[in-house]
């Protein structure tokens, strides 16, 4: 989407509404500096957190009753770094992580999901990774 992060409500219903998409088919994959580097978290419902675009997403949908995957980026040292960390580009050895490892695991949650299995999905990534 072109909308700013905060704004992803605006994007994801948007989308719900072109695909005629019913509210309980999506799935919102996102980064979250609340789990180490390369955690995986999924869940069926729950908070924001204080990540922002989901908010954003909860307000728009009116639930928290939507599927998300978090990805953990970890957090800078110090607070007063999180904007710049978190619109920071990743090192070469993330980016290699995130792409031999993590996304690799993000796609077999997926498929796992996809074929009705979320509790499978969960008890097989949620603490497991990395």
């Amino acid at each position: 989407p072109l909308t700013y992060m905060n704004l992803s409500g605006n994007a994801v219903t948007s989308a719900l509404g072109f695909f005629k998409t019913p509210k309980k088919n999506i799935i919102i994959i996102y980064d979250d500096v609340s789990l180490p580097f390369g955690k995986i978290r999924i869940r069926e419902r729950g908070t924001p957190g204080g990540h922002n675009g989901l908010k954003s997403i909860q307000s728009s949908l009116g639930t928290d009753e939507y599927l998300r995957i978090r990805i953990g980026i970890s957090s800078p040292e110090h607070s007063s770094q999180m904007k710049d960390y978190v619109l920071g580009n990743f090192s070469e050895n993330e980016i290699n992580n995130l792409a031999g490892e993590i996304f690799p695991k993000i796609e077999e949650s997926l498929k796992l999901i996809l074929d009705g299995n979320i509790k499978e999905a969960m008890n097989k990534f949620n603490g497991n990774s990395k």
